[in-house]
């Protein structure tokens, strides 16, 4: 004898907490991702294509859901001054990423 699954009322339980999960999810709420949450959100700018409509999207969630951009400095890390605590050099600190224009207004190189 063979059970089937399809009858099982766990089966059905799960189903309908699916349904249900997902019909409170799509609510419509107007307010955005960044104003529900109680952390701050970060992303890489890493492009997942080398075109330009990979580019405008990517910057584009990053700046409409994150709070946090992670830009990749090939120019080095000054471990040493991070290490001791002192400063790091003017040019390091006037540093700004070449994708640093695509995100006006969103805060300060930390």
């Amino acid at each position: 004898m063979r059970m089937r699954l399809t009858n099982t009322p766990a089966v059905g339980f799960l189903a309908a907490l699916l349904m249900a999960l997902i019909a409170v999810s799509c609510s419509g709420d107007s307010t955005s991702a960044t104003e529900n949450r109680a952390f701050s959100m970060g992303f890489s700018p890493w492009l997942y294509d080398a075109t330009v409509e990979a580019q405008d999207w990517v910057y584009g969630k990053l700046a409409s859901e994150g709070d946090i951009i992670s830009h990749h400095m090939e120019e080095g890390v000054p471990w040493p001054e991070s290490y001791a605590g002192s400063a790091f050099s003017t040019s390091y600190q006037n540093f700004k990423p070449p994708t640093w224009g695509f995100l006006p207004g969103k805060g300060s190189i930390k």
